[in-house]
Formats: structure tokens, C-alpha cells, sequence
């Protein structure tokens, strides 16, 4: 605690809420620690390394081997620095050998290593497994220059973060004097080989951007340091420009280097605007050329709304075009359960269509960056829709848009998106022009009340509380009126979008009579009724308006006025305020593209096949590698020999010298001292000493294969956790660790009775999709106030004591809200941890939850898990977050602080990450069971960090703003489309607070909009519920029918061209290139070719395909139907037609067997 308190000023309460984590933390530690000492696993103490800052981290992660530690001089740095500053100069010093000194070019590779890390906050594995080699090389002329070779683990790095990489070395690069890269120096075209790479990449794997060759080509030839890599896609090769084995060239490998290609195409280039940005603010020069490199976004042709439809996934819907009337209005602001690349939408708007996206639905959005998680907001515009009798009306609440839903014959109007000013601000995306908002009018009825409150004291009373107040018509107008300002935006329509002739038109159409107004049925001012969003019913052959919508039209077109109406005008709005004498602004502002990408996500992780067992048990498990298939007789096995369950596998050579034996532990069972790996030599079959066998000269292996009793350690197994498995049990074919080091039987047992699985670390996880949350009431996440007090929540955000479910409270940052089910798998965790405390480790249980009758039936108990501890883990990370558990959602998110997810380096952009109960991962997980390939050390918590530091999260969490309203001005000057980080206006986030060290980076975040619930709607989309993929197009094309602004005829034509055809075409490749697989289920072995005899060469069983011919056409009926029911274009529809006839040659109809043939009257 008081090293945490020399790097933050923590606010009062928070000091109390870090010292309840940590107490908890350390006795959970010294509990597993206790339980580690036994010497049952593969290691003896907990694997997961506890850090408490960057330093820490940084130094863990790449154990750097210097004379001097650095932890004490990088946390100076980063005490007065921002993290990209400290990297370079901590780099620097490495580079100059203040640390101690290093041959040049591991000073080289240290350096730049160490500064990645530093940048990545030490979360991932890049620096040592993405960055797989740094070395120094000569030019022709004799100049040295640096080489990076990057390998796929590179991608956990992230875009700006991988680019910045190359900037870091070339700043170390400087400091150890060396030349810059030259890519002709050799004669070979390396430029000319990249992209050549980079091209064929594409066909197997995505980029996020779509660079063109010259920018390739011109990015490569000015690098000042050579980006190399190692092959990543077995079996993939370049054709034109191969290395000829000759001395000198500079690249080994004919295959595609996908490491350095993610690097300068998704790093360097496509986000060139933002790492120039970053690069200007930290002085660095030399790089001036970067601005001017064209990303995709620059180069690119396309207009916004045709690239929405690029990659248009089957059932998943398109529900607004890019700046085509209808779509989703841009609204600024954010809700304490939006920002951080979450947006909001009215729930009205998605229950319309029949909930097509739900809380935690991924959708891909054309701007501010391009993906984002949907939260419903209930206090913004909900859709504006035409019923199936004619009539246009608004819906802005939820449960009405759920009856009407089936009423509804096109949607006119979907509502507004509330989008942050933080996510402009971190994508750094020009402001768009901003509607008249109710967020605007009530700024400007308080500050021309202020100006006036003496004037018209009656006002006083009459004043709105809030933005969303309900005023009826009258009362807006007497505001507008006595006070000057522009009428409410619940009485504009969209008259921007009426052409000034349109307006007019409507004038002289609608007549008002006994307070309503009426006009005669007709197409053309239908239409323009529609356009202009105006609610009306329709009786009989007559368009009618009433109530509210009656006064605010009337008003608005000043219907009861005979003066001239022939105002000179040039606008629609300026004509519309010149006849009514007030201010009437444009509502519209810019239309957002939505499509639904990925469905909401919260479910077990389970490996492919599920395990249970990291047990390794070969072929003898069957396909379903079960263990008590294993140890029983087989078939053809010699029934006057009695099965003695033994199984030949490879397993670790633990060995105790001094009891002279075999243990698969860490320490021996008899003397309790540790045992060994003994060195085996593989070719000659004896034990050495040394790593290199004497005779063989060849490397030994602490490994062997065995013939192993599985019997006999299966029951001593079950008599010790008192419980026999159902089948399957689960276990595993091979270990995939160089050690081969098994888990014990006993830890599977255990899974099999909670019906849990296992990771490939032995650890058991919850993978849900992330969320923002900064605020919540005790009703919204289903926790009692007495529990929430007693977690530390005693006051609301008006300083109230916490007395009411419905107050507002703030959350603390490591605070977090899962799904009940979530809740569920946990409870089923904890069980299974106490029963490997009492009977595997031989000590006392820990959570000592509610005993349930039938152990799958725990829905009931999950309230037991409030204020336990838990580890949330992003993929491609290798650092777990320590979070506690206060409430319960029926959404499928994990709602958290910003700082949370993003101290995990994840925003909440519709990816999702892992929740693991912290018991579970001090206990079973270890490293030794990570495979030793590139990449193994991904996604495993390989430290654990127990408190979250704000200047330590990553920069997007800082970006988020915190005010109770943006300022008016801020609205006036997005009219003028500035950059987020040039507005005179100020916005307040969290940055200025974290680097200032003020204590409210912890806390008093304010929100601009509110809303009543956090988890409305159903839990799933239907998407997920519905199994068939025929319905789920129906649908999907229902909603594009259904939606004015979404075109189904462009949906189709780019389902069938980015989905269906390449589904099509991708699987008859498999079917034709598959392998066969043995039937007997202990054998399994594959083949390349079908033997003539259609039977397995090793145990003469029949052979069967891998790939049917029905998975392989399974969409050209598909495809079919649709090219001829909808306007797809010609190509489209003869690409379609092509595929049916190659289809028909590659797979010939088969022949009617009751066909007669000719030779059978011969």
C-alpha cells in the first residue's frame, strides 16, 4: 500500500477500497501459496508474478540483463513523463550503457525491447515474442544500420503502439551511431518483395486498412530502419521475388513475413495520421515525410456509404447508410454507460426491428473509428415510423415500440446516436456539424434567464430541471418568445431537409379547423410530410395533425397569419423564422452507418475439443480423448491377459534422487523434497548431465515415453476427491509443452463434477463482452443497499446517503457488474477451488458458498460472490487485472470503469475478454503447460496486478470526457467540421487530472446524459437465438426493406459478393483438397490420398471424407435464389451463374439407380 501511495494521490475512500482489495488479494495469495508448498503441481509457488506499476511489468516481461535494475529510474521517468517520453529516454540510457554495458547490438535489442514495453505498459507479450530478433547489418557501402524482425505476437501490441516501435528504433539507432537502412543496397528489390507479400497475405488474413502499392512502396523505401520478420503462414510463398540463396540478401524466407506486414500496414501506414501526431508532440524529427503518406481512408475512392457495405456478414443487418436521411442522427455526449468506443441509441429504435441489436452488440460505424458496442440511452430521440395505416409517429419508448413493432410498415426517422467527444478526440476525427439539441436550448434558456429573470419572475417556477424535462408547446413558446431563444427541438421537425419550394408547398396544402389541421390525401405531400419527420394520421382520404404536432406546425408555417408569407430567404429554417418570428434551427445533423458485426458474447471458454484434464492420454481416448475410454480393453486386445490400464505416453522425467523414483510432482510424495528433471538423450536413450549428450552431440530432452499405469493413478485419483467422473472425461492427446509436465488426475476429477473445462493453462474462464459503466444505481446491477454500503457505496453523486435503489452512485474503478450467468459459472468455480483446497491440497476451504441440493443448480446462490475477487485477461495480454465483483446484469457484458478495460488495453469497441475467479488462477495456472511456440505466452496471466493505476491505463481511457454538459459553443463550433484537439471550446477529461496527480482522476466523473436502466431489452439478439441461416437472412432483409435509409438491393449484392461467394468457393477448395480420416476411433490416423482400397494403411479400417459435398454448396441455393429475387447487378448475377456450372463439374449429379440403360435391351 505505500508503494502504491508514493506513485497516486489516492482520494480518502479510495485508500480504504485498495486496502479491502489488497487484503483480500493476500490472503486468497498466501492460501494458494500454502497450498503450492505441497509440491502437487509443476511449480511450487503461485506462477502469477504480482506487480504493482509499469516498472514492475517492464521488467518482469522482458527481464532486461543489465548490471543495474531499472525499475527504480523508469518509475523517475515516468513520474514527470508521458510513457512514449519515458521510452525513449529510458532506451536511450540502455543504449548509452548507463545500466552496464552490452555488446552492441544486444544494447540494441534490449533498448528497443524495454522502450516497447514501456509503451505497451508491460501488458503484452510483443517485446519479447512480437519483436522476435533485433540485429545490426551492413549496407553495400560498409554502413551498419538496425534490422527488426517482427513475428505475430507483434499484433498484441496494437496498431499506433507497433508503428511507434520502428520510430523508437530509429531514435535508438541515433544514439548508438548507426547508419540508416537502405533498401536497394543489395540489388535485390526489397520494396518490390514486401509487397508482393503483402498482397498475397491478404487472400488468407485481414488488415484493418487497405493500403495501395505507392504508399507501400514509398513507406519502405524511407523506414531509416529495415522491418524484417519471420514466415508466419506455413506453407504460403511469394512467387516473383524469392531469394536466390546467395550471400548477402538480406531476407531468408520465400514465405509471407505476417509480423512485419501487420506493422507497416496496420501500424505504420494505415494509422500515419495518428502516429505523425503522436511523433510531432514528442519532437521527433526526420519523419516529416509520414504526414503525407495516403491511408486508406485518404486514398480511397469510395464514398462513405458504399464502404459500409464492403464486408456485409449473412443475418447480421445493415441499419443506416452514411449521410442518407433516416439513419441514426449524430447526437454528442456520453451516459455513464457509453464512451470509451461505446454508443448509444434510443432502445426504442432497436425494438422496432425486432431487437436486432442489444446491449453488447458489436457494430461497425463509419465514424469516429470503426467499431463500437451498443448500449441503450432512453433520455435521447427515439425512431419516427409509418404505420401500416399511414400514419407517421414518434416512438420514444420502449415498451410502446415493442407493441407497435408488428404495426410498423417503414421507419421514417431511426433516432439519434449519442457519440462522445472522446471517441473523436482518440480517433482524432474531424467534428461533424451538430442538430439543435434540447442539450443546446436549455444552456440558452438559463443564460437568457439570467439575462432577464427580473423581467419575468413568472419564468421562475416554469424552468425545466433538466434537458430531458417534458414542456408541453405552450410553455416552449412563452420561453421563446419572452426570452429570445429558438424553439425547443421537440417542436422542430426536420424542415432542413424540405427544399424551400417543399415549404412552401406544405403551406398553402395544409388548412387548420377546429385544431386540426387537414389536407387532402396526397401522395406528394405525404412524402414531404415524411420528409420533414412530422407525426399525422390518416382518416379516410384525409392527412390530419392534432395535439401538440397540430400547435407546433401551425406555429411554425404560421397557418392562421394572412400577412405576406413571400419572405426573401434563402434557407428553409431562415424563411421558417422570418414568418414566425422566433429562431427555428436545423434539427438534422449528419446520419451515422451502422451494420451489425459481432453478437453480444458470455459464455464458458472451452478449447476445441473441451478438456477437462490437461492429461495427455495419445489416441486411447477415442476422437473424444476420453480418459475412461482409455484404461478400458480395447478391441482385438488378448482376453487371457488381464487389462492392467497402462497406455504408452510421453511425460516429463521428474525424478527424486533421493528416494531413487518417478513423480509427476514438484516434490516427492515420500521425503517431500523436490525432484528433477533427468536428461534424456533421445538418440542413444541415456540419462546425462548436461544438455548436450557426449556421445550423440545432440540436445536431451527432460522428457521420454513411458508406459504409464492410467488405471491405477485414475482410482487413486477418485479415491482421493471421493468422486467418480461421468463420461466423457475429458483429457488431452499430447502435451504441448517441451517439459511435458501433466496435471494432476485429481484436478480433473474435480472439473468433471462442476461440469467445468479447462484452458490450455489450466486455468477456467468466463468470456464475456466488454462494456463502460462510471455510474449505476443499486436497482440497475441487482445488489441490495445494505450489501453495496458494506462494499463501501454509502453516498450518491449528490452527496445523499445511499438510501434508495434508484440513486445515482459512482463506481469504484476496479468495481465491476457481470451477467448473471457469468455469476453461475463462478459459483460452480468456487466449488470446484474448495474442494482442490480440502481434498487435494489437504487445507481448509476458502469460499465456503452456499451449499445447493444439485450441484448444476446455482442461479440462486450468486449473490455470495459480491465483493469476491476476480482476474479479468485480454486475449494476446499477459497481464491479469484484479476486479471485484458488486452486481449482477442480464446483459451478456462485463460492466466496468473505463480504467478497468482499459488497463487490460481494451476499449469497448465490441471485444471481448476473460473473467477468472483469482482463487483458480493462483492455484492451477502455470506456465509449463503453455506450448513453446511463438505466441504461447499469449492470453496467460503471467503476472497479476492488484491495483489499477489511472496514469498507467492506456491513453483512450484519458481521452474520456467528465462534464455535466458540453458547453453551447462546443455545439456552434462543429459547424465548421474543426479537429477535436483545435476547439477553443474546452472539454474536460480525465487526462488533465492524471497528469496533474490530482486525486480526481479517481473520482467525481460526471456524465452529460442519463438513463433509467442499463440492461432494457432482451439479453440476446436474435441473431444468436435464431439457428438457421435462412431465417437469419429473411430477417436481415426484412429489416434492409424495412429501413428507408438501407437500399436491400446493395445489401444483397454485397452479401453475395463479400460472404456467400467466398464461402462457396473457399469450401469447395477444402473438399477438394481434404484429407481422409480413419474410422476407428483409436487409430485416427489422416491421409493426403484415398488409397484404392478406401482403407487405412495402419489398422486396414475404411476410410471417410473430411469435407461432405453438402458443407461445400451448402449457400449456392443461397446464393441463387437471391441473385434472381433482388437487383444485384449483372456481374453479380453471372458470377453466380458461373459458380452453379463449375459447381455442376466438379460435382456431377448422381446417377438414378433405377435408371434403365441402353445396353439392357442389348
Amino acid at each position: 500500500m505505500e508503494q502504491i501511495q508514493n506513485i497516486v494521490n489516492l482520494p480518502d475512500k479510495y485508500q480504504t477500497y485498495n486496502k479491502k482489495i489488497l487484503n483480500k488479494f493476500f490472503d486468497i495469495y498466501q492460501l494458494s501459496s500454502k497450498a503450492r508448498w505441497k509440491g502437487i503441481d509443476p511449480e511450487i509457488p503461485p506462477e502469477s508474478k504480482i506487480t504493482i506499476d509499469i516498472a514492475d511489468r517492464v521488467s518482469e516481461i522482458c527481464s532486461p540483463q543489465t548490471e543495474t535494475p531499472i525499475n527504480e529510474r523508469l518509475r523517475e521517468l515516468l513520474k514527470s513523463n508521458r510513457q512514449e517520453i519515458a521510452a525513449l529516454k529510458i532506451s536511450e540510457e540502455i543504449a548509452r550503457g548507463k545500466f552496464g554495458e552490452m555488446e552492441p547490438e544486444e544494447g540494441l535489442k534490449t533498448a528497443i525491447r524495454v522502450g516497447l514495453a514501456v509503451v505497451t505498459e508491460g501488458v503484452t507479450v510483443a517485446p519479447i515474442q512480437g519483436l522476435s530478433d533485433v540485429q545490426i547489418r551492413e549496407n553495400k557501402d560498409g554502413t551498419k544500420y538496425a534490422c527488426l524482425f517482427f513475428a505475430g505476437p507483434m499484433r498484441s501490441a496494437g496498431g499506433t503502439e507497433s508503428g511507434f516501435t520502428v520510430v523508437l528504433a530509429d531514435h535508438v539507432r541515433k544514439t548508438m551511431n548507426l547508419s540508416t537502412y537502405q533498401p536497394y543496397s543489395m540489388g535485390d528489390d526489397e520494396p518490390e518483395r514486401i509487397l508482393e507479400e503483402l498482397r498475397m497475405y491478404e487472400r488468407y488474413q485481414s488488415f484493418q486498412f487497405k493500403v495501395s502499392d505507392q504508399s507501400l512502396l514509398e513507406t519502405v523505401r524511407r523506414l531509416p530502419v529495415e522491418v524484417n520478420g519471420v514466415d508466419t503462414e506455413q506453407g504460403k510463398e511469394v512467387v516473383t521475388h524469392r531469394i536466390k540463396g546467395e550471400k548477402g540478401e538480406r531476407i531468408t524466407t520465400n514465405g509471407l513475413r505476417g509480423g512485419a506486414l501487420r506493422v507497416l500496414n496496420d501500424g505504420i501506414i494505415g494509422r500515419n495520421k495518428k502516429l505523425f501526431k503522436l511523433i510531432k508532440d514528442l519532437n521527433i524529427s526526420d519523419w516529416e515525410w509520414l504526414e503525407n503518406i495516403q491511408s486508406d481512408k485518404d486514398s480511397s475512392n469510395k464514398k462513405p456509404k458504399e464502404s459500409t457495405f464492403d464486408d456485409v456478414i449473412s443475418g447480421r443487418p445493415v441499419l443506416s447508410i452514411p449521410e442518407k436521411p433516416g439513419g441514426f442522427r449524430l447526437r454528442y455526449g456520453r451516459s455513464f454507460n457509453t464512451g470509451h468506443a461505446t454508443i448509444g441509441i434510443n432502445p426504442a429504435s432497436s425494438a422496432i426491428l425486432g431487437y436486432p441489436i442489444v446491449v453488447g452488440t458489436q457494430v461497425k460505424i463509419n465514424l469516429p473509428g470503426k467499431a463500437s458496442t451498443i448500449s441503450f440511452v432512453d433520455t435521447i430521440e427515439g425512431p419516427r415510423v409509418v404505420l401500416k395505416d399511414g400514419s407517421l409517429i414518434q416512438i420514444n419508448d420502449q415498451i410502446q415500440a415493442e407493441n407497435l413493432k408488428n404495426e410498423i410498415d417503414h421507419v421514417v426517422y431511426l433516432g439519434d446516436i449519442l457519440i462522445s467527444y472522446g471517441d473523436f478526440l482518440e480517433n482524432n476525427h474531424p467534428l461533424l456539424k451538430s442538430g439543435y439539441v434540447e442539450e443546446i436550448w436549455i444552456q440558452e434558456l438559463y443564460r437568457q434567464w439570467e439575462e432577464n429573470k427580473f423581467n419575468f419572475p413568472e419564468l421562475k417556477e416554469k424552468l425545466p430541471k433538466s434537458y430531458y424535462t417534458n414542456i408541453d408547446f405552450d410553455l416552449a413558446i412563452e420561453f421563446s418568445q419572452k426570452l429570445d431563444i429558438p424553439l425547443h427541438p421537440k417542436y422542430l421537425y426536420y424542415w432542413d431537409r424540405l427544399t424551400l419550394e417543399e415549404t412552401k408547398t406544405l403551406q398553402t396544402k395544409l388548412a387548420i379547423n377546429n385544431e386540426i389541421i387537414r389536407t387532402t390525401k396526397d401522395n406528394n405531400i405525404k412524402k414531404l410530410l415524411e420528409l420533414a419527420g412530422i407525426p399525422h394520421k390518416i382518416q379516410e382520404n384525409t392527412i390530419i395533425i392534432t395535439g401538440e404536432d397540430m400547435k407546433a406546425v401551425s406555429f411554425t408555417l404560421n397557418l392562421l397569419q394572412t400577412e405576406n408569407k413571400n419572405q426573401e430567404s434563402t434557407t428553409t429554417c431562415e424563411y421558417l423564422s422570418n414568418i414566425c418570428k422566433i429562431p427555428i434551427r436545423e434539427k438534422s445533423a449528419i446520419s451515422v452507418g451502422i451494420r451489425v458485426g459481432r453478437p453480444e458474447k458470455a459464455m464458458m471458454r472451452k478449447q476445441k475439443p473441451a478438456v477437462e484434464s490437461i492429461f495427455p492420454i495419445n489416441k486411447d481416448g477415442g476422437l473424444k480423448s476420453d480418459i475412461l475410454e482409455a484404461v478400458k480393453p480395447r478391441p482385438g486386445d488378448n482376453p487371457t491377459k488381464p487389462n492392467t490400464g497402462k497406455i504408452s505416453i510421453t511425460l516429463v522425467n521428474s525424478y527424486c534422487n533421493n528416494c531413487d523414483r518417478y513423480e509427476l510432482k514438484s516434490k516427492c510424495e515420500k521425503c517431500n523434497k523436490p525432484t528433477e528433471y533427468r536428461k534424456l538423450c533421445p538418440r542413444c536413450r541415456q540419462f546425462r548431465d548436461d544438455w548436450k549428450c557426449p556421445k550423440c552431440k545432440i540436445q536431451t530432452q527432460t522428457h521420454g515415453t513411458q508406459e504409464f499405469n492410467l488405471k491405477s493413478e485414475l482410482e487413486n485419483s477418485i479415491n482421493q476427491v471421493k468422486y467418480r467422473p461421468s463420461a466423457p472425461f475429458k483429457g488431452v492427446e499430447k502435451l504441448g509443452n517441451e517439459v511435458k509436465f501433466p496435471e494432476p488426475l485429481s484436478k480433473g476429477l474435480l472439473r468433471n463434477k462442476y461440469n467445468l473445462s479447462t484452458y490450455r493453462d489450466a486455468t477456467i474462464r468466463y468470456d464475456v463482452t466488454n462494456a463502460p459503466l462510471t455510474h449505476a444505481s443499486s436497482r440497475m446491477i441487482n445488489t441490495s443497499i445494505e450489501k453495496l454500503q458494506e462494499l463501501g457505496y454509502t453516498h450518491d453523486i449528490h452527496g445523499n446517503p445511499l438510501t434508495n435503489i434508484d440513486q445515482i452512485f459512482e463506481l469504484f474503478i476496479q468495481d465491476i457488474i457481470i451477467p448473471k450467468e457469468a455469476g453461475e459459472a463462478l459459483i460452480r468455480i468456487s466449488k470446484f477451488s474448495d474442494e482442490l483446497l480440502t481434498h487435494v491440497y489437504q487445507l481448509n476451504s476458502y469460499y465456503n458458498f452456499n451449499e445447493s441440493d444439485n450441484i448444476q443448480q446455482t442461479k440462486y446462490e450468486i449473490n455470495d460472490l459480491l465483493g469476491e475477487l476476480i482476474v479479468g485477461l485480454a486475449p494476446h495480454t499477459s497481464v491479469g487485472i484484479v476486479g471485484r465483483v458488486i452486481g449482477f446484469t442480464e446483459s451478456q457484458v462485463c460492466f466496468a470503469h473505463p480504467y478497468w478495460h482499459s488497463a487490460k488495453r481494451r476499449d469497448c469497441d465490441g471485444d471481448g475478454d476473460s473473467l477468472m475467479l483469482l482463487m483458480d488462477v493462483l492455484l492451477n495456472f502455470s506456465q509449463t503447460y503453455l506450448p513453446d511456440s511463438i505466441g504461447g505466452l499469449m492470453d496467460a496471466p503471467l503476472l497479476i496486478q492488484p491495483i489499477v493505476l489511472p496514469k498507467e491505463v492506456q491513453r483512450q481511457a484519458r481521452n474520456m470526457d467528465v462534464m455535466h454538459a458540453y458547453p453551447k459553443e462546443f455545439y456552434y463550433e462543429t459547424s465548421t467540421n474543426p479537429n477535436p484537439t483545435n476547439i477553443k471550446t474546452k472539454i474536460q477529461t480525465t487526462e488533465e487530472f492524471v497528469l496533474s496527480g490530482n486525486e480526481k482522476q479517481f473520482i467525481d466523473f460526471h456524465f452529460t446524459h442519463t438513463t433509467s436502466d442499463i440492461s432494457t431489452g432482451p439479453p440476446r439478439t436474435s441473431y444468436t437465438t435464431d439457428k438457421n441461416i435462412n431465417i437469419k437472412i429473411e430477417k436481415q432483409l426484412d429489416i434492409a426493406k424495412k429501413i428507408d435509409a438501407v437500399d436491400p438491393n446493395k445489401v444483397v449484392q454485397s452479401l453475395i459478393k463479400t460472404h456467400l461467394i467466398p464461402d462457396i468457393i473457399g469450401n469447395t477448395r477444402a473438399y477438394l483438397s481434404q484429407e481422409f480420416r480413419c474410422k476407428n476411433k483409436y487409430c485416427q490416423k489422416k491421409t493426403r490420398r484415398m488409397p484404392l482400397n478406401n482403407r487405412c494403411r495402419s489398422c486396414r479400417e475404411p476410410l471417410q471424407a473430411t469435407v461432405t459435398r453438402g458443407s461445400a454448396l451448402k449457400y449456392l441455393p443461397l446464393a441463387l435464389r437471391l441473385s434472381n429475387e433482388y437487383d444485384v447487378g449483372d456481374y453479380i448475377k453471372n458470377r453466380v451463374e458461373l459458380i452453379q456450372e463449375e459447381a455442376e463439374y466438379i460435382f456431377p449429379s448422381e446417377k438414378d439407380e433405377n435408371q434403365t440403360e441402353l445396353t439392357a435391351f442389348v
